[in-house]
């Protein structure tokens, strides 16, 4: 029997309140909270702080403050990416951030179809401008920038 995770990542519908989802918020929610009071001259400490908590983390990243994700663990960066202040990031599933990316502001890429039966897909990004929507079940791969107030569902 698959459990509500396996049920989340192949796109099924799924009990967002399983204790397994609970328990990944309550690690995102406790890193937002350490990681969006760091100063930003504290570097070395926000890397580390991503590197323990993302899915994974590439050499010479970015990530500006505010920053809000759901899990964070589903979240992938290549090197060489910058991803500017107010990015929401709802990883329910799996987002992927390609080498040599820049995100800009308020930038809002989502997973989570938990109301909708059909297969969610990945994310993989290159280069967005502010004011970015996001959204699966489609599959985004982004090679060159995509201008300013996408709304993409």
């Amino acid at each position: 029997m698959k459990t509500e995770l396996d049920k989340c990542l192949s796109g099924e519908l799924y009990d967002a309140h399983d204790p397994v989802f609970k328990q990944f918020k309550q690690t995102a929610t406790r890193f937002l909270h350490i990681y969006n009071n760091t100063n930003y001259d504290e570097s070395d400490k926000r890397t580390q702080l991503l590197k323990e908590t993302l899915g994974s983390l590439g050499d010479d990243v970015s990530v500006g403050t505010p920053f809000l994700c759901d899990y964070a663990r589903n979240i992938h960066i290549g090197n060489k990416v910058s991803i500017n202040m107010g990015c929401s990031l709802m990883d329910s599933n799996v987002i992927t951030i390609e080498d040599e990316t820049m995100i800009a502001p308020n930038v809002q890429i989502y997973t989570g179809t938990p109301l909708l039966n059909y297969r969610t897909g990945l994310i993989r990004i290159g280069s967005l401008t502010g004011n970015n929507t996001l959204s699966v079940p489609a599959r985004y791969q982004f090679t060159s920038a995509v201008a300013a107030g996408l709304v993409a569902a």
